[in-house]
């Protein structure tokens, strides 16, 4: 098999690298760039096109040495037509890229590269990458938990991604709190920002240094992910949690009470036996799992 391009696409950075399925997936050529989301949607389109050629180029291949490229991204995806649907003016889907809405980024990439391009959203293919190379990689029913500035969620059950209906499940963020207000405004790192003027990277010093605004915002940010994880665990009953994104740079600070507070919170039938694992990749998690995804593709073609 030809070698594979994930590219994943986030709100400060577009990470992409090239594997080798045959070799285990191992990662040949790597780049990361800005985003710059802030600029438009064709500034944004521009560093995509640079973070495909550039790895191109320093491996000395051309588009036609490719089995296909596999791109994530952090917004609803029509897993019909792979359209990124992303309502900004509503500030629900995906308020990290202003202006994406209805892209048709599947065609825009296969005109211009004259290759296969496959879309998923970002937490999805950091699911796939876990379930299938990571540390859920004897996990049947697995939920993978991002967080960050937002938070994602992708669900891997009976050893399949599940996308539901329309390809909008496992959309943790949006699960509504008592208040009627939705699980992202009161428990992502910027909302840990919007209501406490802390910043994420810096929670745990700032808790460590018996920061009482710092340790009432942990206290916060435990409390209702508990809560909104707890319910899904009630709902779906994993066997397992991978928790990963920005946060998870606390490690055993945030997961130990996280877990705690999760199997508190979930029917107890099941959280017994729920196991709570620190994602194994990081930055490259989406553009793994979206180059796993092009592979799984083209091998049911063989």
């Amino acid at each position: 098999m030809k070698r594979i391009l994930g590219i994943d696409v986030g709100g400060t950075k577009i990470a992409s690298c090239f594997v080798e399925p045959e070799n285990n997936f191992k990662v040949l050529e790597s780049v990361t760039l800005s985003t710059e989301a802030q600029q438009g949607k064709g500034t944004v389109l521009d560093n995509i096109f640079d973070s495909i050629d550039r790895p191109l180029a320093a491996a000395q291949l051309t588009a036609a040495d490719l089995s296909g490229i596999g791109i994530a991204l952090p917004g609803i995806v029509d897993t019909t037509h792979r359209v990124v649907d992303i309502d900004h003016e509503a500030d629900i889907e995906c308020p990290n890229l202003p202006g994406w809405k209805n892209v048709p980024i599947r065609k825009i990439l296969e005109e211009r590269y004259q290759t296969a391009v496959y879309v998923e959203n970002d937490a999805k293919a950091a699911a796939v990458a876990e379930a299938s190379l990571g540390v859920g990689k004897d996990v049947q029913h697995l939920m993978y938990i991002g967080l960050g500035t937002g938070i994602g969620c992708g669900m891997i059950l009976e050893g399949k991604l599940y996308r539901g209906f329309s390809g909008v499940a496992g959309e943790l963020s949006h699960i509504i709190c008592a208040d009627q207000t939705p699980l992202y405004k009161i428990a992502s790192g910027k909302a840990l920002f919007d209501i406490f003027k802390i910043r994420g990277e810096d929670l745990q010093a700032r808790c460590e240094a018996h920061d009482p605004v710092a340790r009432k915002a942990f206290d916060h940010l435990i409390f209702h992910l508990g809560i909104g994880i707890g319910n899904v665990v009630t709902l779906f009953n994993p066997e397992a949690i991978v928790l990963g994104g920005g946060m998870m740079r606390m490690g055993d600070f945030l997961l130990t009470p996280l877990a705690a507070e999760v199997k508190k919170n979930a029917f107890s039938s099941s959280a017994t036996r729920l196991k709570f694992l620190k994602a194994h990749f990081q930055q490259d998690a989406g553009a793994i799992g979206m180059a796993y995804l092009v592979w799984k593709h083209c091998h049911m073609l063989t």
